[in-house]
């Protein structure tokens, strides 16, 4: 990514324009009418996105190749990052434990509180490495001798700060997004339930889309409020002020050049997922019995999984 940042950024937009083509075209042959014209209209959407986006590539490729390098001097985000996958599993196990045997004894009024706790601690420890890291990123661009190691003290202040001063924040904002990701669980577990949605699926769809398009609002303002956050150690009021301050200032164009970034970073994290699946698939092939142990049906596709 770093030697080949503006040749990734357009085979990202591309990548992102042939998925939504190919989800309209896997919609028609399996009679999903719905499915079929959502991704033929973003495919038509993502084609005129990339004709106005297009001139604004080498300026993202800057960015990008910018932000590997700053984490490549700081390597020990990577160390953070990891370990707040760590307590997300151990949380995920203690929470399907505690939520499980407590509901029995509440009843289903329990659940969406217990979904809340879960949707926040998750987002807490996602929002808590997305503050050290904006911390870390900005020491190393405004005082670069302080953040060029792997464990430098850039890392270790701005973690301490994420996790101390600026908590509070991080948990307001997380507790946003963890409420409505709550409200959409709970609708999608009502439409599984056929008896008490039925004639009202249409009604249910629409609060679904009504809900994921608040959530994805309150989680662009949280992107870039954190950043503040971890930069100048605003609190999330402050930083949200500024990042409206800062939308009105530059318009669309910070938001363009953040999502060209990400389709890159979305497009390698396939790739790595389908080259490591065909390592275990390799691995499952040369040696038929690695799998079998497990109990599952068909153990050589166990390794691509």
């Amino acid at each position: 990514m770093m030697k080949f940042p503006y040749q990734l950024i357009k085979m990202g937009l591309i990548f992102s324009i042939c998925m939504s083509l190919a989800m309209g075209f896997l919609g028609l042959i399996t009679g999903q009418i719905i499915m079929a014209v959502m991704g033929f209209l973003s495919f038509l959407f993502g084609c005129c996105y990339a004709y106005f986006v297009w001139d604004r590539i080498p300026f993202a490729a800057a960015n990008l190749n910018t932000a590997l390098t700053a984490v490549r001097c700081n390597m020990g985000l990577s160390g953070v990052a990891y370990l707040s996958l760590v307590v997300a599993f151990g949380w995920s196990m203690f929470w399907s434990v505690a939520a499980g045997g407590t509901m029995v004894a509440l009843g289903q009024g329990a659940l969406f509180l217990f979904l809340v706790s879960y949707y926040w601690v998750h987002q807490v420890l996602q929002n808590t490495v997305h503050v050290t890291s904006a911390g870390v990123i900005g020491t190393w661009w405004f005082a670069p001798h302080e953040a060029s190691s792997c464990c430098s003290r850039a890392l270790m202040d701005s973690f301490a700060r994420a996790t101390t001063y600026s908590f509070g924040s991080i948990c307001l904002g997380s507790l946003l997004v963890a409420i409505v990701q709550a409200l959409r669980a709970m609708l999608r577990m009502a439409q599984d339930n056929e008896e008490s949605v039925e004639g009202c699926n249409f009604m249910v769809c629409i609060l679904q889309c009504i809900l994921g398009c608040i959530e994805g609002m309150i989680e662009e303002l949280n992107k870039w409020a954190y950043i503040y956050v971890g930069l100048y150690g605003y609190n999330y009021f402050e930083a949200g002020r500024n990042v409206m301050i800062l939308f009105e200032n530059k318009g669309w164009s910070a938001i363009v050049t953040d999502d060209l970034c990400e389709n890159v970073l979305s497009m390698m994290s396939i790739a790595i997922g389908l080259v490591t699946g065909l390592v275990g698939l390799a691995v499952a092939a040369m040696d038929k019995n690695t799998y079998y142990n497990m109990g599952f049906e068909s153990p050589q596709l166990v390794g691509f999984l």
